[in-house]
């Protein structure tokens, strides 16, 4: 533990931290394919143009342009990167802009369509052309970003050595790392910083420009301070527009110790001068003082001292914002002549479009997918990590939030035990304060960024927490002290309720005490134990009650030892290190198994000869003809959930056109239930990729709405078509008849029928149960009911056109291993079949293959009498088979209301042909 304690407090350590950054950086730009990170694929195009030697792009909402709102972005970023790769051919952007027709850009939860741009071979290793130019910009970005990481490591380390005493010098630069590592371990940052994006260059410029202001704060304002900090300043905003928030976070700290030190000197002179003398002493001084009778010496001194101090205000004010006009008002002059707008904004809106009028209320929606946007939400807005990580970040969040209040309203006017003050920062200490002064300045800063992103996001669909990344640093100082904090109130908590549990344990023991003395002393003054026995069991409950609060006091006094110790042992940089370990494991797992993954090329098939379900259906495409070999579809899903759909395809020839893949789902009734479109590969692998012969494995996974018809059955429907055509290619079996491609049907899972609530009649092996059936006859236009209640009682009387209709409720024991059919049969006295209905349940629409066990269906059909029919007696059997090999269950039972199981089937008594 003090090893760790030492590489964490050695000035090294925030070496290892930056190179571990451009080492994570450099991984999640490999990783990421090509304008997959943000906005990446209108950020470059912006590069490119200023690359080419054609100057700043100008906006046009009327034109489609390549760059689309971000070629209305400060230029600083995209001068830089164009200027590291101007030499390098670039004329293949517009075939690396393959787009996804069908790309979910901002949907988390869908399956696949995450990726916005087709990938070729042309991104592999090594890079050229427009491969190599992303790459070297992303690099650039990455190191842009490690400057953040090292400057938020500067900015606490100062911050937490002008806390001492409070906050003890042997934890203060371990303390900073850890802020530090908050900032490089944000798998957010990280992804940004492995991008085309101006983010990483806005970050460090505001970092830097936080650092001077903190630099200030501690050493004071000077002529060069102030000057320098307004070029930083300027070129942060020349970076990003709400890099603003700096110039207001700058003039209020300025202004702030100006005031101090007016009141400080103030403070000084009145002290001196009322040690000298009365306040009269100036009024003789010169004749002007002497018509001020009464006058009093404080006021002369206020307007003398604020005065100059006031005009060094305004000084370092000018200072400040003289180079933020030199540096960046050209671009804002630039934008009202160009747009009429200084910032632009009319016309990003144009470009982005904008929202409907929001209340601050109404954007609480939205902070989910902010909070996910901070901490990592890759890809286009659609790739994220399973909800556990963001809550487990939403507790360090809140637990740091709470540190922090806990530090406004609860001073620390001594060091933790154990770690003794070392010594003093020279710019003094603020012990007693409530939350420390300085730590305000990096507050200020986030709280104006964020109140920013507010107004921004009123105006556009902008809730991405990596908006804020321009105030990271002060994320990252912010968590750590305030989990630093809430530790070491903790662990002060903890200590002090030991101590009281201690005290009440004491002070119980000396009343047990106290209690025996007295009983003691009673009985002695009696004389005679025997003769009062009601004091001496008193008297040996209080020896009881003694020895049971000695033994209490000293199990408390042990275990207060040791609470004391681990107390004093568990260091207040805990939490922090958690927060820190936690992100570094997700940071080290995002490329590997969220990022990675999603643009994973399909998997390749070896052969047809053992693919699942051929049907071999081939689609008109021109010359070539796209074969679907086989698919695999799961048996059942439940409404509103994904139905996992695999495809197995492949080409006689090469496709010279994009084709996309459309699967439509319905109910029995032909209603759309689901509906998927893409390019095949789910958009990875689009059709002018194909390699004739090669098959390749094509999954999907099709919400599925629920069914407003019974049975719950969908069907699946499977085709292809050109990119934007409502049109469906035609499709063929393999004889070359023209058919529907339609290729299984599913079960969805809704609770139809499940309730027991009929009587058991009969069992058909152990598969099914009859519960309920009943009969009756359509006469001509008369309806005449046989069965009273649930069972067929007499059918009489039928005569050549009578419908007999039966009704019947069957229950599956178990879930059917195979599809059974119903027969229902009318024979004539020979024995002869006169009239039949066999078919699958609900009218040949619910194979038993899909019940449920316990699953209950009720069902009806019927049969007509036919006109050739002889009179006489004749028979009714009824039966279940099964739909292959025709083999039948064997009903089990009692005869039930002239109902009887016969062998292999029941069969209804008295069945006449008479009229």
């Amino acid at each position: 533990m003090g090893r760790i304690k030492n590489m964490l407090a050695s000035p090294r350590a925030i070496y290892f931290l930056v190179a571990l950054f451009v080492a994570l950086g450099a991984l999640y730009s490999v990783t990421t394919p090509l304008f997959e990170a943000g906005d990446e694929l209108w950020h470059y195009p912006h590069v490119q143009w200023i690359a080419r030697g054609n100057g700043l792009p100008v906006q046009d909402p009327r034109q489609k342009q390549l760059w689309e709102q971000e070629g209305g972005q400060p230029p600083l970023y995209y001068a830089l990167a164009a200027a590291s790769t101007f030499w390098i051919d670039t004329s293949d952007l517009q075939a690396r802009l393959w787009r996804n027709p069908f790309a979910k850009i901002g949907v988390p939860l869908a399956y696949s369509n995450k990726n916005m741009i087709v990938h070729t071979s042309a991104e592999n290793f090594p890079w050229q052309n427009t491969a190599l130019a992303v790459h070297l910009i992303r690099l650039l970005s990455v190191l842009f970003s490690a400057g953040t990481v090292l400057l938020t490591y500067k900015i606490a380390s100062e911050l937490f050595l002008s806390l001492s005493p409070s906050l003890p010098l042997s934890i203060s630069p371990s303390l900073a790392l850890l802020a530090a590592a908050i900032v490089a371990f944000n798998p957010m940052f990280l992804f940004i910083s492995a991008s085309v994006n101006n983010d990483s260059l806005a970050a460090l410029l505001a970092t830097g420009a936080l650092f001077l202001i903190v630099r200030l704060a501690t050493r004071d304002v000077t002529n060069r301070r102030a000057f320098f900090l307004g070029i930083i300043v300027g070129f942060a905003i020349l970076t990003k527009v709400s890099n603003i928030a700096l110039v207001g976070v700058a003039i209020m700290v300025i202004a702030f110790l100006a005031w101090r030190r007016a009141s400080r000197s103030e403070t000084n002179h009145l002290a001196t001068a009322n040690q000298r003398e009365s306040t009269r002493m100036f009024c003789f001084s010169s004749r002007s003082f002497a018509q001020i009778r009464g006058c009093r010496c404080q006021a002369i001194f206020a307007t003398r001292n604020r005065l100059p101090q006031f005009l060094e205000f305004l000084r370092n004010v000018i200072l400040f914002t003289l180079p933020v006009v030199l540096i960046a008002g050209w671009w804002f002059a630039r934008n009202y002549f160009l747009y009429g707008d200084p910032l632009a904004f009319n016309v990003w809106l144009q470009k982005a479009g904008g929202r409907p009028p929001q209340t601050l209320l109404g954007l609480l929606d939205e902070f989910q997918g902010f909070r996910i946007s901070f901490w990592g939400n890759f890809g286009g807005v659609n790739v994220i990590a399973p909800e556990w990580v963001y809550t487990t970040l939403d507790v360090f969040t809140l637990l740091a939030l709470f540190g922090l209040i806990s530090g406004i309203f609860i001073p620390k006017g001594n060091p933790p035990e154990g770690n003794p003050p070392e010594g003093n920062h020279p710019e003094g200490n603020h012990k007693g304060l409530p939350l420390p002064l300085l730590l305000w300045i990096p507050a200020l800063h986030l709280a104006i960024v964020f109140v920013a992103l507010i107004r921004w996001t009123l105006l556009t669909y902008a809730s991405q927490g990596r908006l804020i990344f321009p105030a990271i640093a002060s994320v990252g100082i912010l968590m750590a002290y305030g989990l630093y904090e809430l530790t070491f109130h903790a662990s002060r908590f903890t200590l002090h309720a030991s101590r009281f549990t201690l005290h009440v344990s004491r002070f119980t023991f000396h009343v047990s005490r106290f209690t025996l003395h007295v009983s003691s002393f009673t009985v002695f003054r009696t004389g005679s134990f025997t003769s009062h026995p009601s004091l001496r069991s008193g008297q040996a409950i209080s020896r009881f009650t003694s020895h049971v609060s000695r033994f209490i006091l000293h199990c408390v006094q042990d275990r207060q030892f040791h609470v004391s110790r681990i107390a004093n042992r568990v260091s207040p940089l805990v939490l922090p290190a958690l927060l820190v370990s936690f992100l570094f494991a997700f940071a080290v797992a995002a490329p590997f198994f969220l990022i990675a993954p999603v643009y994973a090329q399909p998997a390749r098939w070896a052969n047809d000869a053992n693919v699942p379900n051929p049907v071999h259906i081939r689609f008109d495409a021109g010359g070539a003809q796209p074969e679907l070999v086989g698919f695999q579809v799961a048996h059942s899903v439940k409404p509103g959930a994904a139905l996992p759909i695999t495809l197995y395809w492949r080409t006689d020839a090469p496709i010279s056109e994009d084709l996309q893949v459309y699967i439509h789902l319905y109910d029995m009734e032909g209603n759309s239930i689901g509906q998927w479109d893409a390019l095949p590969g789910n958009g990875l692998h689009p059709t002018r990729l194909w390699q004739p012969g090669e098959i390749f494995v094509d999954q999907y996974r099709v919400p599925v709405a629920s069914p407003q018809t019974f049975p719950p059955l969908g069907r699946v429907e499977v085709g292809m078509a050109r990119v934007g055509s409502p049109n469906p290619l035609a499709a063929r079996d393999p004889e070359g008849n023209s058919i529907t491609p339609v290729l299984t049907q599913f079960k969805i899972e809704v609770p139809w029928r499940v309730e027991d609530y009929y009587t058991r009649l009969w069992d058909f092996g152990d598969i099914f149960q009859m519960q309920f059936l009943r009969a009756e006859v359509i006469h001509q236009d008369a309806r005449i009911p046989i069965a009273p209640s649930h069972t067929i009682t007499q059918i009489a009387n039928l005569a050549p056109g009578d419908v007999v209709r039966v009704h019947y409720a069957l229950q599956a024991r178990r879930e059917p291993p195979a599809d059974y059919k119903i027969f229902f049969h009318l024979l004539d006295d020979t024995g002869n079949v006169v009239a039949q209905y066999d078919g699958h349940p609900v009218n040949n629409r619910y194979p038993t293959s899909f019940w449920n066990a316990g699953e209950i269906v009720l069902d009806q059909f019927e049969l007509v009498v036919p006109a050739n029919v002889q009179r006489g007696a004749g028979a009714l059997q009824l039966g279940l088979y099964n739909a292959r090999d025709g083999a039948r269950l064997e009903p089990q039972g009692e005869r039930f209301d002239r109902v009887v199981p016969v062998g292999d089937h029941l069969e209804f008594e008295r069945v006449e042909f008479r009229w």
